[in-house]
């Protein structure tokens, strides 16, 4: 009863708490901003796809350094066929 007594008091003391405010309102030049992401695939027989267009190597490193100075950077998606083995992936 004694500890109810001086516990009661503290329970029903209230603090002001200032929370953050979320702002949901996207701006036109974010969205636009915005890419869809890149994909990337590879075969088996080791030939590249980027977003399905087939590329060299050469252009495969050029076209991931550009994307990489993006500011956001762009999700990038990998695929593999169901054969590819992940060696032949890193490889590449």
């Amino acid at each position: 009863m004694i500890i109810f007594l001086i516990t009661a008091p503290l329970m029903s003391h209230k603090g002001k708490v200032d929370l953050p405010e979320a702002n949901l309102v996207q701006k036109p030049e974010d969205a636009a901003d915005r890419k869809g992401p890149i994909t990337r695939a590879v075969k088996e027989d080791g030939s590249i796809y980027w977003n399905d267009e087939e590329i060299d190597k050469q252009t495969h490193e050029s076209r991931l350094a550009t994307a990489a100075q993006q500011t956001p950077q762009p999700p990038l998606n990998l695929r593999g066929d169901r054969s590819t083995k992940l060696r032949v992936i890193n490889e590449r």
